[in-house]
């Protein structure tokens, strides 16, 4: 019951835990409830949280943090990014994923800060370019600074050309020159 209320607050980890620790105990009843659908995974997931914890494995955070990700459970993915990044700051990819976090989890202002500091440390991150242009356009209407970043990213892009599929660059190219005719 403690782990479902936790899963219907949102508090996906807790409840997770709460289901593990009822397994532990009565494998039998868990495995006869309603929330034995979700048993394997919740099991799966809180032994990664705890080997991350133990390890302090920036690799294990990322794969926690993807996993929350990739479930909509964006406060649990924070955490985990953050875990990761105070392991290893230079990790571009988590750190834009983090900002992206911020962002689906209504935190606009933080997805900001988390790609303007991207970009001071890579001037040539294209990703944290066009997502500050999406920000400043769709998020706070600055048609100034989305324009701006819009024609970053275009630059970027270009340059950078060869890092992207042929579907990839085309789809980037398609969309900045669209946002850019707005």
């Amino acid at each position: 019951k403690l782990a479902d209320i936790h899963l219907k607050s949102g508090e996906i980890l807790k409840g997770y835990k709460y289901i593990s620790r009822a397994y532990s105990i009565n494998p039998e009843a868990v495995e006869q409830s309603e929330i034995a659908n979700i048993l394997n995974y919740a099991l799966e997931i809180t032994s990664l949280e705890r080997r991350a914890k133990k390890g302090n494995d920036k690799v294990l955070w990322n794969e926690l943090g993807d996993s929350f990700f990739n479930m909509g459970v964006y406060n649990e993915t924070i955490n985990a990014y953050e875990k990761s990044l105070e392991i290893d700051k230079t990790q571009e990819e988590i750190a834009l994923k983090l900002a992206l976090s911020y962002k689906k989890d209504n935190q606009t202002y933080k997805a900001i800060e988390q790609l303007k500091l991207l970009i001071s440390q890579n001037s040539e991150n294209f990703y944290a370019n066009y997502y500050l242009a999406r920000i400043f356009r769709y998020s706070l209407g600055d048609e100034k600074l989305a324009k701006t970043y819009y024609l970053e990213a275009k630059e970027l892009l270009e340059e950078q050309k060869d890092d992207f599929t042929s579907e990839q660059y085309s789809s980037f190219k398609y969309d900045i020159i669209s946002e850019l005719g707005k």
